[in-house]
């Protein structure tokens, strides 16, 4: 009986050992850049920078930044910007799948009205790390974003309709989004 007993605990620690994706104390950075520019819209730049670090094995907390700003060369319309900062965790497993979760502020600008807004989001994501390099990753991943609380809006157009430059409203926010990026991880 004893025998079998350390047989068991040999196998689940090499078990584990295997499914370990990354060790505690390993650090990450990676992100994603994209330029979109459809005839007849408004084109975009979006970087989106994120650091990692393994508190556990194979548990990550990642503070992320996100800019966006969007134009077009007309008369209608000048521009945009968003900024989001967040917080967040993910959990790696199988070695290369991961599943997290996180917060973040988001916050608009819309340059032609000179309008801004800002609200609380929960980000739900999961997706799988494809090893290009040593350490190397592409991150192909899927997430659900989901508005908290309500929206918060200042606008000096508001004053004449409302007689206040401010406004909020429902957070409805509700966005799917597929994501690619690289990440690289080091200890």
């Amino acid at each position: 009986m004893k025998k079998i007993f350390t047989l068991i605990m040999i196998i689940l620690m090499a078990g584990t050992m295997i499914l370990f994706a990354f060790e505690k104390g390993t650090k990450g950075i990676g992100g994603n850049v994209s330029f979109n520019s459809p005839k007849n819209s408004s084109s975009a730049i979006m970087i989106g920078p994120q650091l990692n670090y393994f508190v556990l094995n194979n548990l990550c907390l990642d503070l992320s930044l996100g800019y966006n700003h969007s134009w077009k060369n007309d008369e209608t319309f000048k521009s945009t910007d968003t900024l989001d900062i967040g917080f967040g965790a993910r959990y790696f497993f199988f070695k290369k799948f991961y599943a997290g979760a996180g917060l973040f502020y988001h916050g608009f600008r819309n340059n032609d009205v000179e309008s801004t807004s800002r609200e609380t989001r929960l980000r739900l994501s999961a997706g799988y790390l494809f090893e290009l390099a040593k350490n190397v990753y592409l991150d192909l991943g899927v997430t659900y974003t989901k508005g908290l609380g309500d929206v918060h809006i200042e606008s000096p157009a508001y004053y004449e309709v409302y007689g206040s430059t401010s406004a909020s409203y429902e957070n409805k926010t509700s966005i799917f989004r597929s994501v690619i990026g690289i990440s690289i991880f080091f200890k």
